[in-house]
């Protein structure tokens, strides 16, 4: 049998603007709850309500700690069902449940059967007290020293959590500024390098060679631009600043840019890249930059870790519940991945793991990708197996126009 009591004085306004205090009261005797309930009666402590529930027996006591959240104290009877029962209660929230942050007062009929000192020292309790002396005004002080010390804990441990995580993504953005230096300076220096050469050799170099430094050139500063692109776009996006700009867009069109900017990086890596549009004069209203980015995103992810094969891309239009979305599938035939690397994908500031010799990029692509789906209305997805290559999905909920 269990019960659950909410008191709050009628006759006052409650202005409590916190959750309110979760107290378990654990004894065989239902005068005991009740005494404890009248007691308690309208009682708000630092302006917060007190939510009482019960338990007739340690082993109902145990059933309810599994289920109830948040809760501040425990007022517990020792002898019950045994004559150990209360302190197998204490041992179980301490030991099996591994909380140390709830508040115990253990209260006993029967003050002589256990040293007060020695349950002290054994057990991790915050207060013994014998039931015939304690009085409506030693429960009230009990309570309020216990529910302060309870909230003093849960405001460390908040604090703890809130400098760990602050100290975790600082290290991960020192890592990613680490990281970033290095992958602005080498397309940086490579632009800086063709240049000298084209300035020093300029009346030496043949059309064709003239040719093949200023696609390196370009190349170059295609990838700087690229790098620097998604540094802004995280910034937006952690600021809260992107907005959209939709227009109806020609998804053959798309994929030529796509095509356009990734050919040559493609190229380097000796890659092939295709495209495939179903139907071929498919047409969707969407934000064309930032898919655009998106596509450009994934193919680039897709021809970093991919040694030998092709990237392929594909857009279909799909019924799901009656709506029109647009499939765009980014399939690549490298390593692929396993599950724990999958889980990773999408975490700010991570990079991948080096194969073959290849330096990953800065990690922000497939985060951007990923919020640039989301503003839009849709979501991406990736299945990949290692040595099976890997596809990334992107459903778009947008009008199609065929």
């Amino acid at each position: 049998m269990s019960d659950e009591l909410v008191f709050i004085d009628e006759d006052e306004e409650d202005t409590s603007s916190e959750a309110p205090w979760h107290i378990l009261v654990v004894d065989d005797e239902p005068d005991v709850h009740t005494v404890t309930a009248y007691a308690l009666e309208g009682m708000v402590i630092d302006q917060r309500p007190i939510v009482i529930h019960n338990a007739y027996s340690a082993a109902e006591a145990q059933t309810l700690l599994a289920t109830l959240e948040d809760l501040a104290l425990v007022l517990l009877d020792v002898v019950m069902e045994a004559d150990h029962a209360g302190l197998d209660v204490v041992n179980h929230i301490r030991n099996v449940l591994g909380n140390q942050t709830i508040r115990i007062v253990l209260r006993t009929g029967h003050p002589g059967q256990f040293v007060e000192r020695d349950v002290y020292l054994k057990y991790d309790i915050n207060g013994y007290h014998v039931k015939s002396e304690m009085t409506s005004d030693k429960l009230f002080s009990t309570m309020v020293g216990a529910l302060r010390s309870y909230q003093q804990l849960v405001d460390i441990q908040r604090e703890k959590s809130q400098r760990q995580q602050a100290e975790k993504a600082s290290s991960a953005k020192s890592n990613f500024v680490a990281n970033m230096s290095h992958e602005l300076r080498t397309p940086f220096t490579a632009i800086l390098g063709y240049i000298d050469i084209l300035m020093e050799e300029l009346e030496d170099l043949e059309e064709e060679d003239l040719m093949g430094l200023a696609k390196r050139i370009q190349m170059a500063a295609k990838a700087q631009l690229h790098l620097i692109n998604n540094v802004l776009d995280i910034s937006k996006i952690e600021a809260g600043a992107i907005q959209l700009q939709l227009g109806s867009v020609l998804l053959e069109s798309l994929f030529f840019e796509v095509r356009s900017t990734l050919e040559p990086l493609a190229e380097a890596r000796g890659l092939k890249l295709r495209f495939e549009c179903s139907p071929s004069d498919l047409k969707m209203w969407v934000d064309a930059v930032k898919i655009r980015q998106c596509l450009i995103n994934l193919g680039s992810n897709g021809i970093k870790f991919t040694d030998q094969g092709e990237v392929l891309f594909q857009a279909s239009v799909s019924q799901i519940d009656g709506q029109a979305w647009i499939h765009f599938k980014v399939t690549d035939t490298g390593a692929g991945m396993d599950e724990a690397q999958v889980q990773r994908l999408f975490v700010p500031y991570q990079q991948g793991e080096k194969t073959s010799g290849y330096t990953p990029g800065t990690g922000l692509g497939l985060v951007i990708s990923k919020h640039f789906c989301e503003v839009m209305g849709g979501t991406i997805e990736v299945s990949s197996k290692p040595g099976e290559g890997s596809c990334f999905h992107v459903y778009l909920p947008q009008t199609v126009v065929c």
